[in-house]
């Protein structure tokens, strides 16, 4: 798994080129994000960018890097196919990258239950 200095030490990692221990901390970081924030599409975003992000955005950040990592990791859990088209980044992480002035996530943290920003909360 990926996990930073910083983190590996916060889940008791000492050698994060060991496997037993790598693993064993990357899942209890995942159980954590999981545990704060109990919304699988947050979890992947904060895994991805870091869990002071999801707050800073109050939700998924408008990262083009991020936005497609959670892409990839929902499609991949439900069995449906990435996108092979060669087309640029369009629609809100475009928009949003490029006016580069928004305080918010591209999806909302608060439960609600229905779509926000074409996602829908779990």
């Amino acid at each position: 798994m990926q996990l930073i200095p910083e983190t590996a030490a916060r889940f008791g990692v000492q050698d994060i080129c060991d496997p037993a221990q790598n693993i064993e901390g990357g899942m209890k970081y995942l159980r954590f994000l999981l545990d704060e924030f109990q919304n699988p599409l947050l979890v992947a975003a904060a895994y991805n960018s870091g869990e002071g992000r999801i707050y800073e955005y109050g939700g998924v950040p408008p990262f083009q890097e991020t936005v497609g990592y959670v892409a990839k990791v929902v499609n991949f859990q439900l069995g449906l196919p990435m996108p092979t088209g060669k087309r640029k980044a369009s629609g809100i992480v475009r928009d949003m990258a490029a006016k580069n002035t928004s305080d918010a996530g591209v999806i909302a943290v608060e439960k609600t239950g229905k779509f926000v920003g074409g996602v829908m909360h779990f």
